[in-house]
């Protein structure tokens, strides 16, 4: 077996990753890399999958860790390696650490002896990942229509984590937010925040109104029959997991605005959310009670 010689492999990913690998090296810790779109001189960049697994003691993947539940995403243009070849090189004993990991793909780690910790399941990494997300979605906004997004009149659908930080965003650049949710409970709390609430029954009645509607719900909310009552001039922010809420096709077909917004965080604040990660890691790593390395 390959000595260890590194303290986190990392596979894959984003420009967050690049920040986090580097982040990580400067405080002292051995990094390696197989699969990022770039590294810094404080990393080493590994030759294969199997080199960089059997000399790490943690590998860390991105976020998500795939998006069409076969390869590890991967923005560095090279082939990414498939989940499968990632699985098979994982050791009894290492950790992986990624967002949005697929449970089929958990078990199998699992059995190999091998712990998961996916960090969309750390609340405080993932309320800060809104900030970015929020951040995003607004530049978004902005860029894709001809209105100022201040004091015009937005629509939120959900009131989870990400759009409790939007419409607090919203609301500091002095807009009309109305926000629907489904649950009375969403909706009061809601409520405190933002200048109106309504249900999704409540939707065709009141769909023109809104310049620019912003989808969290990750199902499919906004369908033909709301498609055809949104403004001419107004633009949707899908910011759901893809397939997204949209019904896309009849937006193409009906000439209105949506855009499906994916991986916002490493868009817009890759190393805000890079530093995020790396204190996380660090964290779990003196942790007694995180995922031990």
């Amino acid at each position: 077996m390959t000595p260890e010689r590194y303290d986190f492999g990392f596979v894959g990913g984003d420009m967050r990753q690049v920040y986090c690998a580097r982040i990580l090296a400067d405080k002292g810790y051995r990094i390696c890399a197989y699969g990022l779109p770039e590294c810094a001189d404080s990393v080493r960049r590994a030759d294969s999958l199997d080199s960089l697994a059997g000399g790490s003691r943690a590998i860390v993947g991105p976020i998500p860790l795939t998006k069409n539940q076969k390869d590890v995403f991967s923005t560095s243009g090279a082939l990414p390696p498939a989940l499968g070849e990632l699985c098979r090189v994982m050791k009894k004993g290492q950790c992986l650490y990624a967002g949005c990991i697929p449970q089929t793909f958990r078990e199998k780690v699992k059995g190999k002896g091998a712990d998961i910790y996916d960090f969309m399941e750390d609340e405080a990494l993932t309320l800060y990942n809104t900030i970015a997300t929020a951040e995003g979605a607004i530049a978004e906004a902005i860029s894709n229509s001809p209105e100022n997004l201040g004091h015009s009149s937005c629509l939120v659908l959900g009131y989870g984590r990400c759009a409790r930080t939007l419409c607090a965003y919203l609301k500091g650049m002095f807009c009309h937010v109305t926000v629907c949710a489904r649950r009375p409970e969403a909706r009061a709390m809601a409520s405190i925040i933002s200048d109106d609430t309504i249900s999704p029954e409540e939707l065709n009645k009141y769909m023109g109104q809104y310049s620019f509607i912003f989808n969290t719900v990750p199902c499919r909310m906004i369908d033909r029959s709301l498609l055809e009552k949104m403004s001419d001039r107004g633009v949707i922010i899908d910011l759901a997991s893809a397939p997204g809420g949209v019904d896309y096709e009849a937006a193409r077909e009906l000439n209105r605005k949506a855009c499906l917004c994916l991986g916002l965080p490493g868009k817009y604040a890759p190393g805000s959310s890079g530093k995020m990660i790396a204190e996380t890691l660090i964290q779990l790593t003196l942790s007694k009670e995180g995922a031990v390395i």
